[in-house]
């Protein structure tokens, strides 16, 4: 229990209470040794006799030196005080006890404003004394003083009823304490509390956001985790459905074309070219699959080395239209390309030319017929942009997000528009495509191009793809790239 925090909070709580409370009363004690109510009483007691005494008709006058010093003494030993005179000088004038050694010289400002804290000095034998002093009307100064009382530790506590004040006071704001201990611990510790709590059974979902500011930041750090481990069993749970469905499909006619074979059900020359090539293309998709899915183990283990050398990525675009021109024809789709003379990065070449292929190859298999894919590139500050656009019906805005997840596939809303009989993808390419940008330090991301008034401009419509990749530092955007541009139109 000791070494809970709210333990620990509560014990703070009471040592700074208890350590105030001993610093407090310390200074409380040293105040009152240095002037305990006797001493102030005797003070305002030698001030009021040296008040009265200094009157004009309570002593002779200076001049009759014999007169002045008997009435002293007279007054000395009915009040038992020493009484001296002194000019305004210093000189003394008259002393009762002029054995005692020299006394104490006010000054005007003392006169004038009497002080609130004793007034004391050392006789000859170092014995403190107390004093007053007054101006007398002949302009001498009268002092009144007395020795300066003793007292013990114990004589103060009980003289001024120290202790017990003290006392009630600690306790008081020990329970006032351990009260805002209760309270402030309860108020950090509930939200780790419940992070404790939901871990240790297994159980990640989100929880409140309070306290202070540190721990909010802890709680917003938990719920980031929360949300990262959701999504990621969610993922889990995604991979092993996907990959199941995407297997089931090619192994079921696998397994029924070639039962058809060995039963001989497909006999015919022609029914056994049938289920050969249904049972060829069946495997054809599953080793694909695989292969992607080798992909991106890799990816995330890094285990794939990118050898990073300069990239005309003008040059690739245009070899990568090139390579897909013949398929464009087969649906009459025209590849346009807009793009400078030169666009240089640091990259991998292969990765890179894997990267656009395959958008490439999806704005094509979206594309309709007599459509257009255009490829241009932008030299942006510190960045080389390269955009892949099609002309088909775009992304629905809400799976915008997602498309780059793994085996996550448009709806139909998209896919109505592929060819008859193209190949249907398994939803990896895109999230094979987003990491490869990423370990070059770069960024994709799609979004529509609404399409125009006019049905027939297919130029502002369907989606953007847009790939960014950084420029090396030590070349800059007017190096890396031409301003001059170089249109190209295939068919």
């Amino acid at each position: 229990m000791i070494h809970s925090l709210r333990a620990r909070l509560w014990w703070s709580f009471a040592l700074v209470v208890f350590g105030v409370l001993c610093v407090t009363s310390a200074g409380l004690l040293v105040y009152l040794a240095r002037n305990p109510a006797p001493v102030r009483l005797l003070y305002v007691r030698l001030e009021v006799y040296a008040t009265i005494l200094s009157q004009a008709d309570r002593l002779p006058a200076s001049r009759n030196t014999e007169k002045l010093l008997s009435a002293m003494e007279r007054a000395d030993s009915n009040l038992n005080l020493r009484l001296a005179v002194l000019a305004p000088d210093g000189t003394v004038i008259a002393d009762t006890r002029p054995e005692l050694g020299s006394l104490p010289v006010p000054t005007l400002a003392a006169l004038k404003n009497p002080s609130r804290i004793p007034l004391d000095y050392r006789d000859a034998s170092g014995k403190v004394w107390i004093y007053a002093a007054r101006r007398m009307a002949d302009n001498n100064i009268l002092i009144t003083s007395s020795p300066r009382l003793r007292l013990t530790i114990a004589q103060l506590l009980q003289d001024e009823g120290y202790l017990l004040p003290l006392a009630q006071a600690g306790l008081v704001a020990l329970a006032a304490a351990l009260l805002l201990a209760i309270w402030l611990s309860g108020w950090i510790t509930q939200p780790l509390r419940s992070m404790s709590q939901a871990m240790s059974a297994g159980k990640f979902v989100p929880i409140a956001v309070h306290g202070p500011s540190e721990v909010q930041e802890v709680s917003q750090a938990y719920n980031e985790m929360v949300q990262r481990v959701q999504a990621s069993q969610q993922s889990q749970r995604d991979f092993i459905a996907n990959v199941s469905h995407d297997l089931k499909t090619p192994l079921t006619s696998i397994q029924g074309f070639s039962q058809a074979i060995l039963d001989g059900t497909a006999s015919r020359p022609e029914e056994l070219q049938q289920a050969a090539q249904i049972i060829s293309s069946e495997a054809e998709r599953m080793n694909r699959m695989v292969l992607d899915l080798l992909e991106i183990a890799r990816l995330d283990a890094r285990m794939i080395q990118f050898e990073k050398t300069p990239v005309d990525l003008v040059h690739l675009l245009e070899q990568i239209a090139a390579q897909f021109a013949p398929q464009a024809g087969l649906k009459s789709i025209s590849i346009q390309t807009d793009l400078p003379v030169s666009a240089n990065i640091l990259g991998d070449h292969d990765r890179l030319a894997q990267v656009f292929t395959n958008l490439v190859d999806n704005a094509l298999k979206f594309s309709p017929t007599g459509g257009r894919v255009r490829l241009s590139i932008e030299i942006k500050p510190q960045a080389v942009e390269v955009q892949v656009r099609d002309s088909g019906a775009g992304i629905p805005e809400s799976e915008l997000e997602r498309i780059f997840d793994r085996f996550y596939q448009v709806d139909k809303s998209r896919a109505a528009t592929t060819a008859q009989g193209s190949r249907r993808g398994f939803g990896l390419g895109l999230a094979i495509a987003r990491e490869i940008i990423q370990a070059h330090n770069g960024k994709i991301y799609a979004y529509n191009q609404r399409a125009t008034a006019d049905v027939n401009d297919l130029t502002n419509s369907g989606s953007i793809f847009v790939v960014r990749l950084p420029i090396p530092t030590t070349a800059s955007p007017a190096s890396a790239a031409s301003s001059k541009k170089r249109k190209a139109t295939s068919t």
